[in-house]
């Protein structure tokens, strides 16, 4: 797990798609964090490669402006910005990188390569990287780490993988899922594996289901063409949700160490199976086809919206209802994690029970809590479902560590904690192609932007 540590050395960040959205919106706020929380010396350096035509100075106020905080906005101003202008099939790029590091020294400092491009693009950088000596399975000092989706199709990922593994070695390659970060996700490995009274009562004897939502109010936007090749299963559920899921339904290792619960897992992720009996949803918001024509792409009949039903095999959790949600341009952006346990065989004369529910709660605010039947003190006939709750903002206030920032430091400090391991990606894929298997059976529906979710049927 995440621990506060602060970097005595400098850190060299490469990233590929230097000019992207991810590098824009992600990892540039989260590097000027790191500099303003003294985490990062400010004599570490940040190199952005891509396509575009940039100066050095010119990069580094992209870079500012993507920041909000004028005090963060300071430390990229203060620190060593490079941009190197080029394509990622091109050797003369990597030849230029070498002598630009070879420059800056880099064997005093901690080298990443952080590859936020499409997952095309992994193969031709890491052989580029290789052929230039900047990687290589001796140089222990080298970390590179791919943004999702890892892959289009198990065969692919495990085709990928089987390449990249010529370059790096296994312990250099990070593959980032930035949910597995989030500090609600990272709390269900507290909340289920330090706290007895809710982990024995995660199992089927008590759960009746178990629901992971993240629904969007906003569309695709500037993502169209990624997105109209993935749609919502292969963007959000194939990574984000089934990997919190596997957590959550997850056996207590006897440690709590990368290792060990990649282990226990991935043992979950091999016994998920698409419910085939359930009644799942493909949706498609109204404007969403206006939206790709404005990018010049035609509708491929992409789901927007997704609501899939599965079943774990293992014999603790046969038999509980597992529903995975998902989309765009929905009425609100909500995301929560809920376990919601079977109601108590036992007759009574109150009124108004409602299930037992635990829930982690990721946005709009980052919460835990658990929801029970209490005594109504007006009416006491009836019941009262109270919330106990955990609001991390009330006691933390609202400028903890972001997911990225979290990502980065444990990037630099080998630790996998928080990372998907490539046996778990393949199995996540796996699961996705079983539910392709049923695609053609379920029918788009077409709803209304800002529609409730919970209407789409």
């Amino acid at each position: 797990m995440l621990r506060e540590c602060q970097m005595d050395k400098p850190a060299v960040f490469v990233v590929f798609g230097g000019t992207g959205d991810l590098a824009k919106k992600k990892l540039a706020p989260a590097f000027s964090a790191l500099l303003y929380r003294k985490q990062l010396p400010l004599d570490s350096h940040l190199i952005g490669i891509a396509r575009r035509k940039m100066t050095d100075a010119e990069y580094k106020q992209f870079l500012v402006g993507a920041v909000s905080d004028e005090k963060m906005k300071k430390c990229i101003e203060a620190t060593n910005i490079h941009y190197l202008p080029g394509n990622f099939d091109d050797s003369e790029t990597f030849s230029r990188l070498r002598e630009l590091l070879n420059a800056i020294d880099v064997r005093k400092k901690s080298l990443v390569f952080y590859l936020a491009t499409s997952f095309k693009f992994f193969e031709i950088i890491s052989q580029h990287l290789s052929e230039v000596s900047l990687c290589g399975r001796t140089r222990k000092d080298v970390k590179v780490a791919f943004e999702k989706p890892f892959g289009e199709s198990k065969k692919s990922a495990k085709e990928l993988e089987k390449c990249l593994l010529k370059f790096f070695r296994e312990e250099q390659v990070f593959h980032v899922d930035h949910y597995l970060s989030k500090n609600t996700i990272m709390n269900i490995y507290i909340t289920k594996f330090l706290n007895p009274i809710v982990y024995e009562s995660l199992h089927r004897e008590l759960v009746d289901r178990v629901e992971i939502v993240v629904d969007e109010d906003v569309g695709v936007g500037s993502r169209a063409g990624y997105y109209n090749n993935a749609g919502a299963i292969k963007d959000m559920i194939q990574s984000h949700l089934i990997q919190v899921l596997s957590l959550l339904l997850s056996d207590r290792p006897d440690e709590l160490s990368p290792a060990k619960i990649s282990e226990q897992k991935l043992k979950v992720m091999k016994s998920l199976h698409v419910d085939k009996r359930a009644r799942h949803v493909l949706g498609q918001y109204k404007s969403y086809k206006r939206e790709l024509k404005s990018f010049g792409l035609e509708d491929r009949g992409t789901e927007t919206f997704a609501r899939v039903w599965l079943e774990c095999h293992l014999r603790k959790w046969k038999g509980v209802k597992i529903m995975l949600q998902t989309g765009k341009k929905l009425e609100k952006k909500r995301g929560f994690i809920k376990v919601v346990y079977r109601r108590p065989q036992v007759r009574h004369a109150f009124k108004h029970e409602q299930p037992n529910e635990l829930v982690f709660h990721l946005y709009p605010h980052e919460n835990v809590e658990l929801l029970l039947n209490t005594l109504n003190p007006i009416e006491h006939s009836n019941l009262f479902h109270s919330s106990f709750l955990f609001c991390k903002e009330c006691v933390f206030g609202p400028n903890t560590i972001d997911a990225y920032q979290i990502l980065l430091l444990e990037i630099l400090n080998n630790r996998k904690d928080l990372f998907a391991s490539s046996k778990e990606i393949i199995e996540a894929w796996r699961v996705v192609e079983e539910f392709d298997e049923l695609r053609n059976s379920i029918p788009l529906v077409y709803y209304k932007d800002s529609t409730p979710s919970e209407k789409i049927a």
